[in-house]
């Protein structure tokens, strides 16, 4: 199914109550293929509701007030797509996770002063609070991601609702997502302080890309980076039980398939070693090469009609204006974007066998495109070759590795 309407379900839900009654069933929590994990770090993380309570209990002892809403956004397992930042964004196959990140709040009538308190996944307990004008919502490097995180979505809120001014408002946010392990650890963040903003003041973006593209605006403003994958985002916003998206970045369509309840995908984080003895140049020169080479590629891409009348050949023709390494990985987005067609096929027809040698497949594609060193890929292959019932697995993330298996 194609689908650019607004009718999605999503995975934020809201709720406004008094503030003596809190509401306990305002949650439907995301849950998530698999339902057990193997790494113990994550298996152990809290649900949604002990999420709440906790965030609740914290708000109270923060404010001495009761939150009167509250919105939650899971996280992201990118099974094919994300095998490397330097691609443009083009096809992915992704599900929602049960780790999610949760924020409770309560709109301060007549002030302007926004108070943030945070209990993220390192336990670790921050604060910040500041005035709700322009000058204080400019993000610097210095500061930690979330408060950018934050800052990015209030700017991406008033500037997309053209709100001159927003209330002020306490919150508390919780989260059970790791941070930089490739889970959509910001980009769930970014959806929930979104629908915490539409819940403070009354008002919903009802068509979900157009909830999907402010909401990436957000977390640019809070990276300043290029380097942010809609796909990510959307599935924050859009994510359910038993469902796995394949979204084309390039059209914003969004084929939806329902997930095999007999068939489960675990998720395993692979601690990898972040060698950047190979790397040449200073992160900034790396980073604006990379991003040259994401708009060469988006180039090549967008007008390949145009390659492929040429008489030359399309691969011929495209060499000569542009670099051998671009016309690679275009070639590679391309193969990558069908075989991501050909899983989603197979999950539909419930063809878990061909759905594995394609997840193999992904596997080699993108242990070539991350560059693993030959014993680490080794390392995660005899972790899962010899288990009995495994169909497939793929490495989806650099340095610490997400690794999915069908069984």
């Amino acid at each position: 199914m194609n689908d650019k309407s607004g009718d999605a379900r999503t995975a934020c839900t809201t709720a406004s109550v008094p503030d003596d009654q809190f509401s306990r069933d305002c949650h439907e929590p995301v849950k998530t293929r698999p339902n057990e994990y193997p790494s113990k770090s994550v298996s152990s993380s809290p649900s949604v509701d002990e999420l709440r309570r906790l965030a609740e209990q914290e708000f109270v002892g923060c404010y001495g007030l009761f939150p009167t809403c509250a919105v939650f956004a899971p996280g992201c397992l990118t099974v094919a797509g994300n095998e490397s930042a330097d691609l443009a964004e083009t096809r992915s196959l992704s599900m929602a996770v049960q780790l999610v990140t949760l924020v409770v709040g309560k709109r301060s009538h007549g002030s302007k002063l926004c108070q943030v308190k945070t209990l993220l996944d390192s336990g670790e307990r921050e604060s910040c609070e500041f005035r709700l004008n322009d000058a204080n919502l400019c993000t610097s490097t210095g500061e930690a991601s979330w408060i950018r995180c934050l800052k990015g979505a209030i700017r991406s809120f008033k500037e997309w609702r053209r709100a001159q001014v927003l209330p002020g408002f306490k919150v508390v946010i919780v989260s059970s997502l790791p941070a930089k392990l490739g889970l959509g650890s910001d980009s769930a963040l970014v959806v929930a302080l979104y629908a915490l903003l539409e819940a403070i003041t009354g008002t919903c973006t009802g068509n979900v890309m157009e909830k999907m593209l402010v909401c990436q605006l957000a977390q640019r403003l809070a990276t300043n980076s290029c380097k942010v994958r809609a796909s990510d985002i959307l599935v924050s916003i859009i994510g359910a039980e038993g469902r796995i998206f394949a979204f084309d970045a390039q059209t914003l369509d969004v084929d939806r398939a329902n997930w095999n309840d007999d068939t489960d995908v675990q998720l395993v984080l692979v601690e990898l070693n972040d060698d950047d003895t190979e790397r040449e140049g200073s992160s900034a020169q790396r980073d604006e090469s990379s991003k040259a080479r994401c708009e060469q590629v988006a180039t090549a891409m967008n007008t390949m009609s145009r390659w492929r009348a040429h008489p030359a050949g399309a691969w011929s023709s495209m060499g000569l204006s542009f670099p051998r390494e671009t016309t690679e990985m275009v070639n590679d987005a391309i193969v990558r974007d069908a075989r991501i067609g050909n899983m989603t096929n197979a999950i539909r027809r419930e063809r878990w066998e061909e759905f594995g040698e394609l997840l193999r497949e992904n596997h080699r594609f993108a242990c070539k495109r991350l560059n693993f060193s030959p014993d680490d890929i080794k390392r995660i292959e005899n972790m899962f070759e010899p288990t009995e019932g495994v169909l497939g697995f793929s490495v989806v993330n650099c340095g610490t590795s997400v690794v999915t298996l069908v069984i």
